[in-house]
């Protein structure tokens, strides 16, 4: 009569046993510390797995209730797009860090990587205009901004690049009005690159087309001053032996 009793207070027994384990195991998996965390989102990145990087990041961004790390997170993440080539989403990810963090000691940084997300899109003149328009913006604002940032040499170079990028395009938009006879809207293209990017990489070229065109317009005068101005200030260039050979011609 007494087996029932026992095998009931062992089977409650074993069911005791078992809720205890079942408390002790979940007290074991407790989150980790979110330093862990970035520890381990660090390590990923150093590794080049920006992937697993990212959504570690993402982790200590939603758990730094102190954003103790929040800011570093956050442009780690910027990084690791900008490291993979991927500049549309470290565009979003650096403006993200930049609206929140304007006078952040990362903020020079986040910035410049904004610009050279912008600058590093850039195929070729024709295809990249609006991202040479942007990265020259951006540029322009690190060093007005931040003007004592340790990236004004680099920046400097790349922001001269984008002017002459961007008058390496109106010349080839002028350059193709020129070829269809669009004459008057061709000199409207070389006259706002002369007036806009004085001294730009593609001023030979553009002060000679400008000649062409008005002659075809028949401007004498005009074309004249555009060739006499070729031969003044570029007397060696091969443009300038063909303004002579022009003003000659009749």
């Amino acid at each position: 009569m007494k087996k029932p009793y026992f095998t009931i207070v062992f089977i409650i027994s074993l069911m005791f046993l078992g809720i205890s384990a079942c408390s002790s195991t979940g007290r074991g998996s407790k989150q980790p510390p979110v330093s862990d965390v970035m520890a381990r989102a660090e390590d990923a990145f150093n590794g080049k797995k920006y992937e697993k990087a990212r959504e570690l990041l993402n982790e200590v961004k939603a758990r730094d209730a102190e954003r103790k790390y929040f800011a570093r997170a956050q442009i780690m993440i910027a990084d690791s797009y900008f490291a993979e080539g991927s500049y549309p989403e470290a565009v979003q990810e650096y403006k993200a860090f930049l609206e929140l963090h304007t006078y952040h000691e990362k903020a020079p940084y986040a910035q410049y990587g904004l610009s050279r997300s912008y600058f590093n899109q850039v195929d070729s003149v024709d295809r990249g205009f609006e991202n040479i328009r942007a990265a020259r913006r951006e540029f322009k604002k690190l060093l007005e901004r931040y003007p004592r940032n340790p990236y004004r040499e680099p920046a400097l170079a790349k922001l001269a690049r984008c002017r002459n990028m961007l008058a390496e395009y109106e010349n080839y938009v002028g350059s193709f009005y020129y070829k269809k006879e669009a004459y008057e809207a061709a000199v409207g293209r070389f006259e706002g690159l002369l007036s806009d990017y004085p001294g730009s990489s593609v001023e030979i070229d553009t002060l000679f087309k400008l000649g062409r065109a008005y002659r075809e317009l028949g401007d004498v005068e005009k074309a004249r001053k555009a060739l006499t101005r070729l031969i003044s200030e570029y007397p060696s260039s091969r443009q300038a032996r063909g303004a002579r050979e022009l003003l000659k011609s009749p």
